[in-house]
């Protein structure tokens, strides 16, 4: 779509005609939505699906986002001043987050 001239609300009601209304843009496919008039059109990887088909069952089963028994535990032993870890435990969840993180940019 071109626009031509300088009036800014004309620009905007033009780009608002040419998007459908919402109850079509919601009835779309997940992998494309394309407007009738030829608009834009949005292709998901099957990674971004498989990561939205998750976080819309985990919304579904009502799952809690803290466990508060290992929390507990956790807290209490920070406060007796028995929680220990070991460095070593540390710097290996951290390198083998690193060579994850690494292996889903590289997939994308």
């Amino acid at each position: 779509m071109k626009i031509i001239g300088d009036n800014q609300y004309l620009k905007l009601d033009a780009y608002l005609k040419s998007r459908p209304a919402k109850d079509e843009k919601d009835s779309g496919s997940r992998t494309t939505a394309k407007s009738d008039a030829g608009g834009d059109t949005v292709v998901l990887s099957n990674k971004a699906q498989e990561l939205y088909e998750a976080r819309r069952i985990l919304e579904m089963e009502d799952i809690p986002d803290v466990r508060a028994d290992k929390v507990a535990r956790l807290r209490r032993e920070i406060e007796d001043g028995t929680y220990r870890v070991e460095g070593r435990d540390i710097a290996r969840k951290m390198l083998d987050e690193a060579v994850e993180n690494d292996r889903l940019l590289s997939d994308s």
